[in-house]
């Protein structure tokens, strides 16, 4: 009733345009702005697409999900990662949306196989799944869900535990255009490293294979000889990797690149694990994969590894070097080589001192984040030069460069 409101100005297809833009969630609470935007958030083009925010997953019940995916006639996105909601829920809704699912998302949610086998019969032109974290999926689902969706082509089964070669070998026959495969923490062996290399050795661009216990070198090493179209690799956390896996591999596209293992916050020093890879092998590596943006390689201890990386690495943007043997010549090195680096990870890295890290931080004028010791988080903006930041050593080296400080736990 407010005659200044502006919103009232707007058209309906402007209104709509704006309307696109928020998650299906946001969409139902607009609704109830008034009874113009309650029916222009029920039009069916905002509905092509459910998704929720990460505040809004707690509370989405089944029967709150079969009614917002009850909107459209034309459902082709399905968000449900992290959601409580029943197996029969999720069965309703997929037989709703039927053979236009293109993409669906239950990442975390406990399904069991017969979710892939009734996906597998209502959506046979699946494009893209994510059921990573789904404990209960084994090969049989994974099986009937491959032979139906023969279209898929990318899939991520990470943290599926129960998974092994037979599934990943029926997928891997069944659907000819795969080029993303996430299959980390799975039981998977070099067989079926050898069988990505032979089916998938054209167009297979991203690889997740982090975690996998019964991997060695042979079926790395196998698969990276063949495989040259690769654009992402990680191979973190495989207790069994050496120098082996990577000599004589040629990988012209390779932009990201996860090695060594993540660090372990809440486990004493002595107790993580460390990367049996030499500074060598990853001087063969970088010097083969020229257009690395993303290397994340944190606990690998090689101490001139830090030079292999400022001589062959010009292009990148995210570096994680947590628990390296850094000194600050060495980071000087790093930035002046990789000036657009937006992300750098320097977390247990004892040899650097506040003052080499502020001269570093003059060389990245794109930095957004750094992290340094076990709890600080620095995220850039720009700052007034009047605005607070940390009294700590590193917190004045990030002020001095722009960088506010934020103090959190581990």
């Amino acid at each position: 009733n407010n005659n200044n409101n502006n919103m009232d100005t707007l058209s309906d297809d402007l209104l709509l345009h704006c309307l696109s833009f928020l998650l299906s969630d946001e969409i139902s609470r607009a609704a109830a702005v008034s009874r113009r935007w309650r029916a222009l958030c029920a039009s069916p083009s905002l509905w092509h697409a459910v998704a929720f925010s990460y505040d809004a997953t707690s509370r989405v019940t089944g029967s709150v999900l079969r009614r917002l995916c009850g909107q459209s006639h034309a459902l082709s996105y399905l968000d449900a990662h992290d959601l409580t909601v029943e197996a029969g829920d999720l069965y309703a809704v997929i037989k709703a949306a039927g053979p236009r699912l293109r993409y669906v998302d239950v990442s975390c949610c406990a399904v069991p196989d017969s979710t892939l086998s009734e996906l597998a019969r209502r959506a046979p032109d699946l494009r893209w799944l994510i059921a990573e974290g789904c404990m209960r999926v084994t090969d049989s689902g994974l099986i009937r869900l491959a032979l139906s969706c023969t279209q898929l082509t990318r899939i991520n089964c990470g943290g599926c535990p129960l998974l092994t070669d037979k599934g990943l070998a029926a997928l891997v026959a069944a659907c000819p255009n795969l080029h993303t495969l996430n299959v980390h923490s799975t039981q998977i062996t070099d067989a079926s490293l050898d069988l990505f290399g032979r089916r998938l050795a054209h167009q297979l661009a991203n690889l997740n294979i982090r975690h996998c216990q019964y991997v060695t070198d042979a079926g790395v090493a196998a698969l990276l000889r063949r495989t040259h179209a690769l654009v992402g690799l990680d191979v973190s956390g495989l207790p069994q990797l050496t120098d082996k896996a990577f000599a004589g591999v040629d990988l012209p596209n390779l932009e990201f690149l996860y090695a060594g293992y993540p660090t372990l916050y809440f486990t004493m020093p002595i107790t993580r694990p460390q990367c049996r890879l030499t500074a060598a092998a990853f001087a063969d590596l970088l010097l083969c994969a020229p257009r690395l943006q993303h290397l994340w390689l944190p606990s690998v201890r090689a101490p001139s590894l830090a030079s292999h990386v400022a001589r062959h690495c010009v292009h990148l943007t995210v570096l994680n070097a947590n628990g390296w043997p850094l000194t600050d010549v060495d980071l000087l090195a790093i930035v002046r080589a990789n000036p657009g680096l937006t992300t750098l990870k320097l977390v247990d890295c004892f040899q650097l001192t506040p003052r080499g890290v502020q001269r570093a931080l003059a060389y990245l004028p794109r930095l957004l984040s750094i992290a340094l010791g076990n709890s600080f988080i620095m995220q850039a903006s720009r700052p007034q030069r009047h605005q607070q930041t940390s009294s700590a050593p590193i917190g004045d080296a990030a002020a001095a460069a722009g960088i506010t400080t934020t103090t959190t736990t581990a």
